[in-house]
Order: structure tokens, then sequence, then C-alpha cells
């Protein structure tokens, strides 16, 4: 199985802000990326490549055949935080 985690330090990835849109998603239980996009005041690519991070830490799912999203996670994943400290 390949390491969500691992995978996404080979990218330019915000983890502050990858952190804060869990927290939104899962606070408000809304999984799009308008939403995401409207809460943190970003552009829709960089909200598209935060819900696919997401996706792949599991804590939104993988878009249904209409293109909707459910959180599934009740928290924010705390090594989220560990690595949004170490950037």
């Amino acid at each position: 199985m390949v390491d969500a985690y691992k995978e996404l330090q080979k990218t330019p990835v915000d983890f502050a802000l990858l952190a804060k849109a869990a927290q939104i998603l899962i606070e408000d239980q809304r999984a799009s990326t308008s939403h995401v996009q409207r809460s943190l005041a970003i552009g829709y690519n960089k909200a598209t490549r935060l819900i696919e991070a997401l996706e792949a830490l599991g804590v939104v799912t993988a878009s249904d055949h209409v293109g909707r999203r459910e959180v599934v996670a009740t928290e924010v994943p705390a090594r989220l935080f560990a690595m949004a400290a170490e950037q």
C-alpha cells in the first residue's frame, strides 16, 4: 500500500493550507471544490489539488458518478498537522 503522506511530500503541497481545508470540510460536512475555494479564497485549481490530496489521505471519498464527494473523517489527521509544522 502506498503511503499517501510520502507521495504528497514529493509534490509542492502547503500542508498548513491542506490541514485548514480538511478542518473546514469536516466542520461543515461539505466536500466540494467550490466550498474549499470560497472558504479559503483560493483559485479553482488549487482547491482541486487540495480536494484530491484530501481524497488520497482518506478525509473525503472519491467523487461519485455525479461528481459529489462525502466527508468521511471525523477529525483532521494528526499527522497532517505534524507535516504542516515541519514546513
